[in-house]
């Protein structure tokens, strides 16, 4: 049986073909990932454009709307039904593992705790010291800082007990061990003072009939003498000679003139007399002698604390009008007001003020014809020569030298040399003393024996290192070039 087919093959295009395309083509293909338009079709693979019909039967994207003549609130094969979690996740959308909502982190502290490890909530951080204490390290709240001199008094003030140097009767303050240097900071400067030895306890009437012993009869036990007379301080040996005369009914002075000689005598003679008696015989003798030794004056003057001018005054009343009757010009200037006991002898300071003054110093000299010497004198004798170390340092660093060298360019004669050592604190100024003492032609004694006897032995053992320190070679071997004898011996002993 035939039958006539109205169509093409199983697959064949209707008999009237497919429909023409439209007048205008259907355009050209965008590029890819560019939004094709509506209906048109998409290049394999690329993303249909949000909201466009998907072909028949895909599924569509999770989460997109259906398209139109979906079934309402379908969902893609496989999916989870709509408001449950994805498969595999975990209930209420924790992540697995995670603690529960609003809750700390495992491992954490609970809420409201201090982290683990850290002290206590309102405790002292742990290492720190106890509240109110002082940091690790530091001093106790209330003493001096470490290294300072006891009370952080300057060298020579007179606060809390006897001063350097005053008369016996009195308590020496508690010293640090013997050739240690006493430092305090302030700030970042450094001052450094004059250590104090800590003489060993000794037995006045036993050293009183060592010393009777070692000068009766024919000949000196001059090491035993030598011994006692410099291992003893101002004190105990005042202690000693008092012994001497209740025992043997003589003074230990007469003894030890009669037993001895020359710059020896004087020496042991010197030690035993007490600091401030004995700068003021020196500072009578310079003056009422014939002639006026002002190397003297300086060294007596420029280095002596408040205290001890004041004792000075008390001692001899008219020491004011002796040393200024004996003086002139900007020298006696200079010295009478040293006499007026009010220098500073503060540990503290003022960098503010260091620049000041060094611009004071400055306006003064340099920077004016001729030189204002009233506010040299002025200033050189208010303030301590370890504030006027801060000054040089300021000046140094504005003018490209120092004060002493502004003050050799605009004083001369002793008054330069007296405000030169004003600049220079006890320990520096009594090394360069003992150099000027020992490199003349011709050793200066009488500033060795003064030096010698206005320290002690870990004064004289400081000055020693900064001797060396100052480029003036080594002290001990300079004495023993330019002395000789027991003087030698007695100078020595006084150093080792």
């Amino acid at each position: 049986v035939s039958t006539q087919s109205t169509g093409g093959g199983y697959g064949a295009p209707p008999s009237g073909g497919y429909g023409a395309p439209p007048s205008g083509g259907y355009g050209a293909p965008q590029p890819y990932g560019a939004p094709q338009p509506y209906g048109a079709p998409q290049p394999y693979g690329a993303p249909q454009p949000y909201g466009a019909p998907q072909p028949y039967g895909a599924p569509q994207p999770y989460g997109a709307p259906q398209p139109y003549g979906a079934p309402p609130g379908s969902t893609p094969f496989g999916a989870p039904p709509p408001g449950s979690s994805p498969y595999g996740a975990p209930p209420g959308s924790s992540p697995y593992g995670a603690p529960p909502p609003g809750s700390s982190p495992y491992g954490a502290p609970p809420p409201g705790s201090s982290p683990y490890g850290a002290p206590p909530p309102g405790s002292t951080p742990y290492g720190a010291p106890p509240p109110g204490s002082s940091p690790y390290g530091a001093p106790p709240p209330g003493s001096s800082p470490y290294g300072a001199p006891p009370g952080s008094t300057p060298y020579g003030a007179p606060p809390h007990g006897t001063p350097y140097g005053a008369p016996p009767g009195s308590t020496p303050h508690a010293a640090p061990p013997p050739s240690t240097t006493t430092v305090t900071t302030t700030t970042t400067i450094p001052i450094v003072f004059m250590p104090t030895y800590a003489y060993p306890t000794c037995d006045p009437v036993s050293d009183a009939n060592k010393l009777y012993r070692s000068m009766k009869g024919l000949g000196t036990d001059d090491s035993t003498l030598i011994h006692i007379m410099t291992h003893r301080s101002k004190a105990q040996l005042q202690s000693i000679a008092n012994e001497y005369v209740r025992i043997h009914h003589h003074t230990l002075e007469k003894d030890i003139k009669g037993d001895t000689s020359g710059n020896y005598q004087r020496l042991l003679c010197d030690l035993a007399t007490p600091v401030v008696p004995y700068k003021l015989q020196n500072l009578r003798s310079a003056i009422e002698g014939i002639g006026t030794r002002e190397n003297i004056l300086i060294d007596i003057l420029s280095q002596s604390s408040n205290a001890e001018i004041l004792e000075f005054k008390r001692l001899w009343p008219k020491v004011v009008d002796a040393v200024n009757s004996d003086t002139s010009f900007n020298f006696k200037k200079t010295l009478h007001q040293l006499l007026r006991a009010q220098r500073q002898e503060i540990t503290v300071i003022d960098d503010a003020r260091a620049i000041a003054v060094s611009q004071e110093i400055y306006l003064a000299g340099q920077a004016r014809v001729g030189t204002d010497d009233s506010t040299f004198i002025d200033i050189f004798t208010t303030y301590s020569p370890y504030f006027l170390a801060r000054v040089d340092y300021h000046y140094t660093r504005a003018h490209n030298k120092g004060i002493v060298a502004a003050i050799s360019h605009e004083t001369s004669g002793y008054y330069k040399d007296l405000l030169i050592a004003l600049t220079k604190p006890p320990d520096i100024y009594f090394a360069d003393r003992l150099k000027a003492a020992t490199k003349i032609l011709g050793t200066d004694d009488w500033g060795l024996i003064y030096t010698f006897c206005v320290h002690d032995r870990a004064q004289l053992k400081h000055i020693a290192q900064v001797y060396q320190q100052r480029g003036h070679g080594h002290l001990a071997r300079d004495i023993e070039k330019d002395t000789s004898g027991n003087y030698r011996k007695t100078l020595l002993s006084l150093l080792d």
